[in-house]
């Protein structure tokens, strides 16, 4: 899945000179709960940033209001800052689950902004089912495999409100 994002066709028009319109949307793939076991904690850090959960920009104090009627889709990028590479993928935790995101989606703003064309690709995308979470304060972590995938950073982290 690396750099793509699964579309699927909804609908399609007949027009007239033998044109068609053709109507796509993403299609809903929820992420399945993995586990980490096995793979070690990393000290020192990375840089990631998570842009988006919903359809909401990360607010200032970093507190979000999500509702459990709907997936999380949680969106943002990481990479192997101590190694000077793209991350070797990126898991999202919250309420002690965790979840493979889909990674190596293009990203050329962050190589950009981190003056490193390795970080093209450092884009991250999951759709996370979280229904059957308690209502109340939980924690969303991203957790960043280094290249090698021989070990995770403990990224950035959020307070969410579940409703």
């Amino acid at each position: 899945m690396k750099g793509t994002v699964p579309y699927e066709e909804v609908f399609e028009l007949n027009a007239p000179a033998r044109c068609r319109i053709l109507g796509f949307r993403k299609k809903h793939v929820l992420q399945q709960q993995v586990t980490m076991k096995g793979i070690p904690l990393l000290q020192g850090g990375t840089s990631d940033f998570i842009d988006r959960v919903n359809t909401t920009s990360q607010s200032a104090d970093g507190r979000l209001t999500v509702s459990r009627q709907w997936p999380l889709h949680v969106t943002g990028w990481a990479v192997d800052g101590p190694n000077g590479m793209a991350a070797g993928g990126v898991y999202i935790e919250i309420d002690g689950r965790v979840f493979q995101a889909a990674y190596g989606i293009a990203r050329p703003d962050v190589a950009a902004a981190l003056q490193n064309p390795r970080y093209a690709l450092a884009g991250f995308d999951a759709e996370i089912p979280i229904g059957d979470l308690a209502p109340g304060r939980q924690f969303l972590a991203l957790r960043v495999l280094n290249n090698l995938r021989t070990g995770y950073y403990e990224g950035k982290t959020i307070e969410i409100s579940v409703e």
